[in-house]
């Protein structure tokens, strides 16, 4: 039998909500119910979860193996059921990477000395310092992937890239090549507030200063009322720049963290005797499991074998679970909802993240802010 991850007093509910059920949905009720809202192990006709013929026997480890025989061929394991051993892991690279990205910035600050034309530079053998941690952060994006890779591939069923189905091998280290680049932003973007804020101190600092000054004047900002009390000096940006980047990091950290870490299990579910628990109240109050916050910090790392087509991993769920509602003649509103509407909804504050957070600010206002600066 399937690991059972949910909480009976889900179970409770859907009684009592859905008292309208035919004998034949009543008897799918209890089994559904009991894995929790988003953990729905669906059902198609003709699909068989079994088949990993695309992906190498020595890529995911043998306990998932085990479970995927144990389920068989109508079942795919749920992704919060596996996900809690990569979400330690993952926790780690969060503090290697966002930690190396403020320390760049205290260091390059220290380190960086002023050129004959008056600014700021450090030496170009300083980037081989951040190869260590980019080559330990590319490992745990592939053994984080490792434990994820068999519940995704089961929904998604294939490896592409720009919708091309490709060889495993090729496609591993084309992602592995993204993530790289990802991870390298860390170092970038700390060398560049590093060089920022030294730069004060040289000589070109104060001509570049007030030629920062008369660009803020002559742009549309300075047609706004009071503007030259609140329009920011280029050391205020350089500032408000390094707190907007930090924001994907607190919005990651409030979308996984617990609020009581210590209840929680933080391993592979795959003794089916055992209660886990893998679904809890996050510090902002909502509920979410461990595969959602996997997929939230994968993304603000920069992760993308974790973070592996998980909009189509989440709307291919939603589409199965509603295919398993009409098969069974599901007619409780309340149950469609949450077992339906979940996986779509999941991704609207993914949307946030991407578009605003990582899109916006990020790779936005911090390239707009680089590329400024640069031409001066």
């Amino acid at each position: 039998k399937a690991p059972r991850v949910g909480h009976i007093r889900i179970q409770l509910m859907a009684e009592l909500l859905c008292t309208s059920l035919s004998e034949d949905e009543s008897e799918v009720m209890p089994e559904v119910m009991s894995r929790g809202p988003g953990e729905v192990l669906s059902r198609m006709s003709g699909a068989d979860y079994s088949d990993l013929s695309d992906i190498p026997g020595w890529v995911y480890p043998d306990t998932v193996d085990a479970l995927v025989h144990q389920m068989g061929r109508d079942e795919s394991i749920p992704l919060g059921v596996i996900a809690g051993a990569a979400l330690l892991s993952i926790y780690l690279v969060t503090v290697l990477l966002w930690g190396s990205m403020l320390s760049y910035v205290f260091i390059t600050t220290q380190v960086a000395h002023c050129d004959k034309n008056g600014f700021s530079k450090v030496s170009d053998w300083s980037v081989l310092s951040f190869v260590p941690i980019l080559v330990v952060a590319v490992l745990f994006d592939f053994l984080c992937f490792r434990q994820v890779v068999v519940p995704k591939y089961q929904i998604i069923r294939s490896f592409r890239i720009a919708g091309m189905r490709i060889p495993f091998y090729l496609w591993v280290v084309l992602l592995s090549g993204r993530s790289a680049l990802r991870f390298y932003q860390f170092y970038s973007v700390g060398n560049f507030f590093g060089l920022g804020f030294r730069m004060k101190s040289c000589e070109a600092g104060p001509s570049l200063a007030n030629a920062w000054q008369q660009t803020m004047d002559q742009s549309l900002l300075a047609l706004l009322p009071y503007s030259k009390h609140w329009l920011p000096s280029l050391s205020s940006i350089l500032y408000l720049g390094l707190v907007l980047v930090f924001a994907q990091l607190v919005f990651a950290l409030l979308n996984s963290i617990p609020t009581d870490p210590c209840k929680v299990n933080y391993e592979m579910c795959v003794l089916s005797r055992r209660q886990y628990t893998t679904k809890y109240t996050l510090l902002t109050g909502d509920e979410q499991n461990h595969g959602a916050a996997l997929m939230t910090l994968a993304e603000a790392n920069g992760m993308c074998l974790v973070a592996w087509e998980d909009l189509t991993y989440a709307l291919n769920k939603a589409k199965l679970a509603l295919e398993k509602a009409r098969r069974n003649k599901q007619n409780c509103p309340a149950w469609i909802v949450r077992q339906v509407v979940h996986h779509p909804m999941s991704q609207v504050k993914k949307g946030f993240q991407k578009i605003f957070l990582a899109g916006a600010l990020w790779n936005g206002l911090l390239l707009n802010l680089q590329v400024t600066v640069s031409a001066f």
